[in-house]
């Protein structure tokens, strides 16, 4: 489970950088496709933000 509606409530928000890169480069849209999380993957490409 991805949590979906947990990433969609923190989106709206817009308090929330969805390219923040991790300690490795890494950005949540890496994680959510590395995992298999693809509704989440359609949330974050939705904002228009991901460099990917």
């Amino acid at each position: 489970n991805g949590h979906g509606e947990v990433v969609k409530l923190l989106l709206k928000t817009e308090k929330v950088d969805a390219d923040v890169k991790n300690g490795n480069g890494i950005t949540p849209l890496h994680q959510a496709a590395s995992y298999g999380h693809g509704e989440v993957v359609k949330l974050l490409l939705k904002t228009g933000k991901q460099r990917a």
